[in-house]
């Protein structure tokens, strides 16, 4: 591995302030308080042909931008391989508090779930971005990265609070896969099911349910529950989102959703949805005999 001269047009790091992405085989090359961080990655001579080198020069404890952190945000498989394979710890965290993975799960790039097979050149590259992300995934937890630790902030979100937030439904799963706790709650007290049903995304309900999310938990601060939640979201919404959130609903119901649990203040599911007036949702399956005063 050969340590370069410092590119001037890389200093400013990872931020949206003009810096530009590394190019393929190096990791970063960063400024901060005068010291430059600088990793590159390439294949060297062994005897399998394959073994990898790498030198890091300068990693200062309160550095912006560590280069692990870099190669997992600009999504260099290779390079974040190369450096964990050399002891990089990715549960380093930046000055906000975040690591390796929060990051990644921040920047996850959204692609369009409707294509069945990319057309033009742009959903090509859409697709192949959308790839190397869970390819830099997976290989942050083949490498011990922790899919239960807190981001250092007031909301108290896990891993999978932030994938719900910020990624797409692979993501779920690849982190449940990974023993991430499906039943995490939030400051909030909050399920990631919850955070999944509020916004009337099925497929995150779907992925939720099958790695044994609890249906039937509440929100300790209101006694609401996921069927409340959606029931309640549903209700405002029509055409097309009010489909998903009877297709929501009915998946709670078929697994075991509790249609009689009441809030705080004594309002079950039923009630919501007589509230916001939606006769698709009062009429749906197994919730009409909730309906007694």
């Amino acid at each position: 591995c050969t340590h370069g001269k410092h590119n001037q047009e890389r200093q400013q790091g990872a931020g949206g302030d003009g810096a530009q992405a590394p190019e393929e085989g190096a990791v970063v090359a960063a400024s901060h308080s005068g010291l430059c961080l600088e990793a590159t990655c390439q294949p060297a001579h062994g005897r399998s042909g394959q073994l990898h080198q790498l030198q890091i020069t300068a990693e200062p404890a309160d550095a912006v931008h560590h280069p692990i952190h870099l190669a997992a945000e600009y999504r260099k498989a290779q390079s974040l391989l190369c450096l964990l394979e050399h002891g990089a710890d990715p549960e380093v965290r930046d000055t906000r508090g975040l690591t390796t993975l929060h990051l990644m799960l921040l920047h996850w790039p959204i692609t369009s779930t409707t294509w069945t097979k990319p057309g033009n050149r742009i959903q090509r590259i859409l697709t192949g971005i959308q790839h190397n992300t869970v390819l830099c995934l997976r290989i942050l937890c083949e490498h011990g990265a922790q899919v239960n630790a807190r981001v250092d902030s007031n909301n108290g979100h896990s891993r999978l609070h932030l994938a719900i937030t910020y990624g797409t439904y692979p993501v779920l799963s690849i982190l449940a896969q990974n023993s991430a706790q499906v039943n995490a709650i939030n400051e909030s007290s909050m399920t990631p099911l919850h955070m999944a049903e509020d916004i009337l995304n099925k497929e995150m309900v779907e992925t939720l349910i099958a790695h044994r999310a609890n249906v039937n938990c509440a929100v300790s601060s209101t006694g609401n529950t996921a069927l409340k939640l959606v029931v309640c979201t549903a209700s405002s919404t029509a055409g097309r989102l009010l489909a998903v959130g009877l297709s929501c609903i009915r998946l709670l119901l078929v697994h075991g959703a509790q249609v009689n649990t009441q809030d705080h203040e004594g309002q079950a599911a039923i009630h919501e949805a007589c509230f916001g007036g939606r006769e698709a949702i009062i009429s749906c399956s197994n919730l009409k005999p909730t309906l007694t005063y």
